[in-house]
């Protein structure tokens, strides 16, 4: 049984072309399933150079959990592979649920201790899948939600997560386990039924094994097609996603018009999920919608998503975090040749670094930046008459969250430059030569936006 154990994680190696780069991290519970893993790789680390360490997590929910520290760390030191340990707090909130708080810390720490390139190994198996499969039918999950977990998958960007026992059943695992003398520990929780997957576990698979022995087999064999048909939807929709998405945040409305109403759902759902990690409910992009795509095209609604909001301007969707869309009121005294901290970050008015922006001062003048002032007129150099700011703002298509962020700056109390938008007609700064000197403006962001307006004056 070992060796058909082995044949097929061997199998599933093919994935990993050079395997003399490969860094493996086995996550150690010292459970059946990670135990039977370690024992896996390290046979196979004979025959194929990777290299291989395991990570053990301390939840410290169980009375015995630092025996099953201890057998970890005996089992490596036995087999000569390194083993680092960690501990986690876990903060449960009320109505959380105590399975998904372990996860999360399991895995927060489990980043925090691998590096960039690293494959993170997990013992879930084919008996895993099912249950999975089963808690996410419960929970009204759709295709994604259904085809439970990958084989292999792309882990917080830049790592991976390998399961390469998908496809072999518990109870294969545990009579290997018996056959080759192994010890491992019993999580004394696992027993535990109020747990929805140990009630699964315990009252639901076994009936329909027993009512049906081949279901594992051709159970797995449903979620892999499930698997495949959602690679195809996903390469239509990063498909759809590359034509509508004009820019990271900002989602063209003209796909609700040119797309299906489940293709257009699809495009929206990635475009979420790329920023927030996670996919919008049914009920949100029905809210979406109905608040948002239905409302009249000047109406200011938002959705809110894990802490995000998207708003609608001009023909687009915008999907803004709370500092996109936080207003600056603040009014700044500027010194000429210092760095002075603003709301939108270090501004420094030099006469002798050419910069596309700039004032027209004396020096001595009193020099603001300021926010806000819908009501202040100007004219731009573009333009021949003056307006309102409000009213520039509409004409130049700038988003109502925007406004209140744009630096403003005045030469005795006359707005010159809208900083990244447009430098003002100031008859007497400009016609009058040698009276008043030209300071550009630097201005530090901690952030740059993902789109510079491209309508502005020019000297």
């Amino acid at each position: 049984m070992f060796s058909t154990l082995l044949k097929h994680l061997e199998q599933q190696f093919a994935s990993f072309p050079d395997l003399d780069k490969v860094r493996f991290v086995v996550g150690l519970s010292g459970g059946l399933d990670s135990v039977c893993l370690l024992y896996l790789f390290h046979h196979l680390r004979s025959f194929y150079p990777f290299h291989l360490r395991a990570i053990h997590i301390n939840h410290g929910l169980s009375p015995n959990a630092l025996s099953w520290r201890d057998l970890c760390q005996v089992l490596c030191d036995s087999l000569g592979i390194s083993l680092q340990v960690e501990s986690v707090q876990l903060n449960r909130q009320p109505r959380q649920s105590l399975e998904a708080v372990a996860r999360e810390a399991r895995y927060a720490a489990l980043e925090r201790l691998t590096c960039a390139g690293d494959i993170l190994v997990t013992g879930h198996h084919l008996t895993d899948q099912m249950e999975t499969f089963l808690l996410h039918l419960k929970r009204g999950s759709g295709l994604q939600g259904l085809t439970c977990m990958s084989t292999l998958a792309p882990w917080q960007g830049d790592r991976y997560l390998f399961r390469p026992l998908l496809r072999i059943e518990r109870k294969t695992i545990l009579q290997t386990a018996q056959e080759e003398g192994w010890s491992w520990v019993e999580d004394e929780s696992n027993q535990d039924e109020t747990f929805d997957r140990n009630f699964i576990r315990h009252q639901v698979l076994p009936v329909l094994q027993e009512r049906w022995p081949g279901l594992a087999s051709a159970w797995g064999r449903s979620i892999d097609i499930l698997q495949t048909q959602q690679s195809i939807i996903d390469e239509v929709t990063q498909s759809d996603l590359k034509i509508w998405k004009d820019a990271e945040h900002c989602l063209n409305l003209d796909a609700r018009e040119q797309l299906s109403t489940a293709r257009f759902h699809n495009v929206l759902r990635e475009w979420v999920k790329k920023s927030v990690a996670c996919y919008p409910s049914f009920s949100q992009i029905q809210e979406i919608e109905r608040n948002i795509i239905a409302s009249k095209a000047d109406a200011q609604a938002s959705v809110k998503i894990q802490g995000y909001q998207i708003r609608r301007f001009s023909g687009r969707l915008y999907l803004l975090s709370a500092q996109d869309v936080q207003a600056f009121s603040d009014s700044v005294t500027l010194v000429i040749d210092q760095n002075v901290p603003t709301p939108v970050g270090t501004v420094r008015l030099s006469e002798y670094e050419p910069s596309e922006w700039f004032i027209m001062s004396e020096g001595a003048d009193q020099i603001e930046l300021r926010f806000g002032g819908m009501q202040e007129r100007c004219k731009p150099l573009y333009r021949e008459r003056s307006q309102t700011l409000k009213q520039i703002w509409k004409e130049l298509s700038v988003p109502p969250w925007e406004r209140p962020r744009i630096p403003l700056f005045f030469v005795e109390n006359v707005l010159q430059c809208a900083y990244g938008h447009f430098q003002c007609q100031i008859e007497n700064s400009f016609h009058r030569n040698n009276v008043k000197k030209k300071y550009y403006i630097h201005v530090t962001k901690a952030h740059s936006p993902d789109k510079t307006p491209d309508i502005r004056g020019r000297e």
